[in-house]
């Protein structure tokens, strides 16, 4: 399933105020947990290795936001 395309286009986001969004998958909303942290194999016998795809993305968005703001700032203090 992953191979296909299916999960990475379930990807949606909800706008919750001026300035809050919560991102889901609604196509496999299951799957988040299991790949970002880990599970048991079928039958109990080892784990599946985590595979850290939210968190690593959730930082890349705030370091984005936050140099954004940043250069919005200094260009309306160069008007001033």
């Amino acid at each position: 399933m992953l191979l296909s395309g299916e999960y990475k286009k379930g990807w949606k986001y909800k706008r919750l105020g001026e300035c809050s969004f919560i991102v889901y998958n609604a196509t496999y909303p299951w799957k988040t947990h299991l790949l970002e942290n880990g599970h048991l194999k079928r039958g109990g016998k080892g784990r599946v290795k985590a595979i850290k795809h939210i968190r690593p993305a959730a930082e890349k968005s705030v370091n984005h936001l936050i140099k954004e703001i940043r250069e919005r700032l200094e260009a309306e203090a160069a008007k001033v």
